[in-house]
């Protein structure tokens, strides 16, 4: 049986009803749709926004609303990449999030929409960025994890140091002065996080997964792609926008450039780095991205080296340091110190190792570092 697509959704076999009659089609087979996915597809046959429903387990006050146009509008000077950019910042106020969806009106009252609950990070609508470094190619061993929820710019924020902190920063000369570059384009790893969150399905209870092995970096949002929305017309700029407050609220925080742009910016900007073009995969119950890394080995000048950033600034220069001030220091002293765990530090000293930088000299307990020059 055929049946063409349409606005009228979700369509469902008569003798089977309403919603155990509904079919989808995923990775070429048919099966019955859930009852997420008969949802969203509801909410796509009404031409409606999740993300500007009304949230009714969510409570709102003036002093509330005033708290979040101010939070919203500091977090947009804190954006803004130049002095140009924080002029052209204005204040937001009630009007602006009416406007935008993020709040609406019912029976002559003012009331939050899901929206509002994504920008504040309310329970009433639970919401995650889970993220994890893995050693090799597969989940098999888990080196690093961390859960990230709250206000989705949050999430935003912490999911993209993670990110940076777990991958390869390389540094090189150009007319005599130090550039330092990371392996992955950062507009690209921002972009990917950015779009998870702007794109994916809020019916949806699954979290947004960012994986980073050896050989690539993962993002994975749930939710299907919004109706008139493929992987080629995606890859070529269309953009078919499934949260629209939300996305509005995130082009005022200067998350989102312009519409559609995106995901062509990354694949343009992964291209100029000399990566391998990056991979889509899915579309019909989440999307998934592929982003390889950097895997040539490199062997740079010992004075520079690569490393890895981690949450304050510490990296291996810092460990190098102490190591110069008391070569007796110890892994667990080292973490204590740098305030980083215990796994982080052996794995720095053992790429610094691997670059004959720094050097074991004796045994475990009364052994000593030493510091190549």
């Amino acid at each position: 049986m055929n049946v063409p697509s349409g606005w009228d959704r979700p369509y469902h076999l008569k003798a089977e009803g309403e919603f155990d009659g509904v079919y989808v089609r995923v990775s070429g087979t048919t099966r019955k749709a859930d009852r997420n996915m008969i949802k969203e597809l509801m909410f796509e046959g009404s031409n409606r926004y999740f993300d500007k429903m009304i949230c009714p387990e969510l409570e709102i006050s003036e002093n509330s609303i005033q708290n979040l146009c101010d939070t919203l509008y500091h977090k947009a000077l804190e954006n803004s990449k130049s002095q140009f950019e924080k002029d052209a910042v204005t204040p937001i106020t009630k009007q602006d999030l009416l406007s935008w969806g993020i709040l609406t009106q019912s029976n002559n009252h003012i009331v939050p929409t899901n929206a509002y609950a994504l920008l504040t990070g309310h329970p009433a609508l639970p919401n995650r960025i889970q993220c994890a470094l893995f050693k090799g190619t597969d989940t098999t061993e888990v080196i690093d994890m961390k859960d990230y929820s709250g206000p989705i710019y949050e999430q935003i924020d912490f999911a993209y140091k993670f990110v940076l902190r777990n991958i390869r920063l390389h540094a090189s000369f150009e007319s005599l002065e130090r550039k330092e570059t990371y392996e992955i384009p950062v507009y690209a790893i921002r972009e990917l996080i950015v779009n998870s969150i702007a794109h994916r399905s809020y019916i949806d209870r699954n979290s947004i997964k960012i994986a980073i092995f050896d050989d690539r970096l993962e993002v994975t949002s749930p939710g299907k792609l919004v109706m008139g929305q493929t992987i080629e017309k995606m890859k070529q700029g269309n953009s078919n926008i499934r949260n629209e407050a939300t996305a509005y609220a995130l082009r005022y925080l200067k998350y989102i450039e312009n519409w559609g742009r995106g995901i062509p910016r990354i694949i343009k900007s992964i291209e100029e780095c000399g990566l391998k073009p990056p991979v889509f995969i899915g579309g019909e119950t989440e999307l998934k991205v592929i982003i390889y890394r950097n895997n040539v080995f490199y062997k740079p000048n010992k004075k520079i080296g690569f490393k890895v950033n981690e949450p304050n600034g510490p990296n291996e220069p810092d460990i190098i340091q102490l190591i110069k001030i008391n070569p007796k220091i110890t892994q667990i002293e080292l973490a204590n110190q740098l305030n980083l765990s215990h796994s982080t530090i052996k794995r720095i000293l053992n790429r610094l190792q691997q670059q004959e930088i720094v050097i074991r000299k004796g045994s475990n307990r009364n052994g000593y570092w030493a510091v190549k020059e």
